[in-house]
């Protein structure tokens, strides 16, 4: 697989296992490449955790954080844990989770398996929008780092008639190393582009009006010129 990119991320190495295929490119430009910030506080001055979903080849990987520090697996959930009960920030992050029925019972670890077990999921979104590596970030008030974008990785949902925030990350800032192999990234994103060229994307062949309609906007007031 041959990759274009501005950046370096941490599975690109593995090309040297693999070859250069010209055939099979993944362009991975962008003007607005998403890499993970500093710790933040909110409103009332308390630390942040910050939710990183990851949709990667079909599947959905959420990652938090916490000041400069991300949690994944389950030790690290488990780890997250500790460390907001010990600084009173959350001592319910893990306790009152799953608090019905047979759930009640469930040790730390078991309910720390339950959240990472919600944290990797089937994902439609990469299939949507083509592309094979995708991330949308959520702050603990619910709000966005950033403004959606429509440049190739944006994907407007019908349904809602929002466009949902999803940009194309660097996974090297986000602790991916140390959870999931490089060599198994490369080739996720080798078979996701194999897929992508044997299924070209359709074309639209809906009139201005028409793709206006699709997005939620009506022709004749959405547009007009207001005094």
């Amino acid at each position: 697989m041959k990759i274009i990119s501005k950046h370096k991320d941490y599975y690109d190495w593995a090309v040297s296992i693999y070859g250069l295929d010209e055939i099979m490119v993944y362009d991975r430009r962008t003007e607005n490449l998403e890499k993970s910030s500093k710790y933040v506080w909110d409103g009332i001055n308390n630390p942040s955790i910050i939710t990183h979903e990851f949709s990667i080849c079909n599947r959905l990987y959420t990652v938090l954080q916490f000041r400069d520090n991300f949690y994944h697996t389950v030790d690290d959930i488990l780890e997250l844990d500790r460390i907001l009960k010990k600084e009173k920030i959350d001592i319910y992050f893990l306790k009152n989770r799953w608090e019905w029925g047979r759930e009640k019972k469930k040790s730390l670890r078991d309910r720390a398996e339950l959240m990472h077990k919600q944290f990797n999921v089937g994902s439609k979104v990469n299939a949507e929008i083509r592309e094979p590596v995708l991330i949308k970030t959520t702050y603990s008030d619910g709000s966005f780092p950033f403004t959606a974008q429509l440049e190739g990785a944006t994907f407007f949902d019908s349904k809602k008639k929002v466009h949902s925030h999803w940009r194309i990350p660097d996974l090297s800032t986000y602790g991916f190393a140390s959870w999931f192999p490089s060599e198994q990234m490369f080739q996720d994103v080798y078979a996701f582009i194999s897929w992508k060229k044997d299924h070209p994307a359709i074309p639209n062949k809906q009139t201005n009006d028409e793709k206006i309609q699709s997005n939620g906007f009506d022709t004749k007031i959405s547009f007009r010129h207001r005094k």
